[in-house]
C-alpha cells in the first residue's frame, strides 16, 4: 500500500473516533453511584456516638482544618473510628497532622519555615505525631492504642 493512503486512513479513523466521542458527550455508561452518594459512618469524639450520612451530606456540614466534620449540633467533633487493639471497642481515630512534603526547595517547606531554618520539618512532625500518639488513650479501657502501654 501507498504510505499516503495509510496515513489518510489513520486520519479518517482518528477523526471518526473523535466525532463519535463528542456526540456521546465523552462519557461511557455512567457510574451507578458516585463517590459522594456512598455512606460514611463517623464517630463523635466527645460522645462516642456514630452517625451515618452520605459523603455529600458530610461535606455540606463542613470540615475544619484538622479534619473533623460537624456533628448535628454544629461542633467539629466527627471523625472516622477504629477498633482499640487492647479492648476491641470502637473508638475515635486520632487525626494526625499531614506529613511535610519532601525537602529540597523553598516551596517544600511549611508556611513560615525558612529553608535554612535550624528546625527540620520532618523531625518536628515526627516529634509532634509521637507526642500525640503517646498522649492518646482509649476512652473505654484507658490504654494507649498507638503504642506501648
Amino acid at each position: 500500500m501507498n504510505k499516503g493512503l495509510i496515513v489518510a486512513i489513520c486520519v479518517i479513523v482518528i477523526v471518526a473516533a473523535v466525532v463519535i466521542m463528542m456526540s456521546r458527550g465523552g462519557s461511557g455508561a455512567g457510574p451507578g453511584n458516585t463517590v459522594t452518594e456512598q455512606q460514611l459512618t463517623l464517630m463523635d469524639k466527645s460522645t462516642l456516638e456514630t452517625e451515618t450520612l452520605t459523603l455529600a451530606e458530610w461535606q455540606s456540614r463542613g470540615k475544619d482544618s484538622e479534619g473533623y466534620y460537624k456533628n448535628a449540633a454544629g461542633e467539629y467533633t466527627m471523625v472516622e473510628s477504629m477498633n482499640c487493639p487492647d479492648c476491641g471497642a470502637e473508638i475515635p481515630k486520632l487525626l494526625l497532622p499531614p506529613e511535610p512534603i519532601g525537602v529540597g526547595g523553598e516551596e517544600d517547606y511549611p508556611p513560615g519555615m525558612e529553608p535554612d531554618s535550624a528546625v527540620d520539618p520532618f523531625e518536628e512532625w515526627e516529634e509532634t505525631t509521637a507526642r500525640m500518639k503517646a498522649e492518646y488513650v482509649c476512652p473505654q479501657c484507658g490504654k494507649h492504642p498507638y503504642g506501648p502501654n
